[in-house]
């Protein structure tokens, strides 16, 4: 995938971010930038605690962003949703427990982010579900 794409797939995701979930990276006091872009790590709990509830997270490093959500009661442990994107080479990696649409590896093309807005809406909704129990 050429720079300018890639620049192009990390816009569209980190757009997403801010703007259905108000997560930024500049909200992770530990974010650097490397190569001109600002590396990050945010995780949050969208219901109960680390320990017990649902634990949301966003991380983007080294060309690879990740996202997902989990669920912990007591030492039970669900994947809602575990999406990674590797940016250079257009890939995206599902896993779901709950939903088996969403166990599966893709590749992605320039100007057709249809199979990566359907995980991104499924994590949205799950995260939305999630806060109001």
């Amino acid at each position: 995938m050429t720079s300018t794409a890639m620049a192009e797939l990390r816009r569209y995701l980190l757009t997403f971010f801010a703007t259905e979930l108000g997560k930024r990276p500049e909200d992770d006091p530990e974010s650097c930038e490397t190569k001109g872009v600002r590396e990050f790590t945010l995780s949050w709990p969208s219901r109960g605690t680390h320990v017990q509830g649902v634990l949301a997270s966003i991380r983007d490093r080294e060309d690879i962003i990740e996202f997902g959500l989990l669920e912990r009661h007591g030492e039970d442990t669900t994947n809602l949703l575990n999406a990674t994107v590797v940016l250079d080479e257009a890939l995206l990696v599902c896993s779901s427990a709950i939903n088996d649409e969403f166990n599966f590896s893709a590749r992605l093309s320039p100007g057709k982010p249809d199979r990566l807005q359907s995980v991104l809406d499924f994590f949205a909704e799950q995260l939305r579900s999630s806060a109001d129990r």
